[in-house]
Formats: C-alpha cells, structure tokens, sequence
C-alpha cells in the first residue's frame, strides 16, 4: 500500500495550476527556495509539514488535502498550524503510555527523532509523521496540522 503522501506531488501540480502560478511563482510567494515547487512536483523531495503549509496558504487550501489527500475544512490562521506539532505529539504519546524509545520503536523512527520533534528542534517530513500517527493511531493530519 502507498503512504498517503505519495500524490503529493500531482496534488500540488493540480492546486498549483488551478491558482495559474508558475512553479517559481508559489515556491517565492510561499518563502521558500525558487525551485522548491519543481522538486516536490518532480517527486525529488519528501517535504516537511511546515513547507507543505506554506504552500497550502499561498494556494488557500488545507494542506491536509496537499499533504495527505485528506478533506479538511480550512481556515487561515496567524502562524502555522503545523507549529502545533510539538504538543499534539506528546500529548498523544503520553496519553497512550509510551516512551520516546517505544513510540521510536513502534513508528519505526527512533527516539531522538520524536523528542527532537517534542522539543521543536526539528519539523517533521510528510512520511515522518505518517509514520508516528499510524503508531499512535490517530490521523496524520491531525498531527501535523490539527484541527
């Protein structure tokens, strides 16, 4: 089975050209490297959520539909939605009794990633947090994004 992030990069072409921006167009307006936009389409690059976001805002659409393909009602908000990564994170994990080193484990990632990620020394990549909402059983989106 594909991870739910692999149209990632034909989601983004479409929303992309429906907004009639070029690839560099949304990469600037976004804040981001002028070829940012050509890599993730050209599948080159697994994205963070923070940059997934930055696009979604640009475009006005929820980057849960970018990211994941999920529906998700949307509204702007001051900031970045995915900066919330950091206490949803713990939270869940908490709540289910797991470590660092068992969600680590059972996520197959590792204990530093998830506390550096609870530390917000690090923003996640799409397949990362795919892979820690499977473990905690909640939805990707959810995580990266809330809501």
């Amino acid at each position: 089975k594909n991870p739910l992030y692999f149209g990632l990069s034909m989601r983004l072409k479409k929303a992309r050209q429906a907004a009639g921006l070029s690839r560099q167009q949304l990469s600037l307006a976004a804040g981001l490297a002028n070829n940012t936009v050509s890599h993730i389409e050209a599948d080159k690059r697994i994205s963070g959520i923070d940059t997934v976001e930055k696009l979604a805002v640009v475009l006005k659409i929820s980057p849960c539909w970018i990211a994941y393909g999920a529906k998700q009602d949307w509204t702007e908000v001051e900031g970045l939605r995915c900066d919330g990564i950091r206490e949803r994170l713990k939270s869940a994990r908490e709540s289910r009794g797991f470590t660092l080193t068992a969600l680590g484990n059972k996520s197959d990632t590792s204990d530093v990633t998830v506390m550096r990620i609870e530390e917000g020394e690090r923003i996640p990549l799409l397949d990362t947090v795919e892979k820690l909402a499977a473990a905690l059983d909640v939805l990707p989106c959810w995580l990266a994004y809330g809501g």
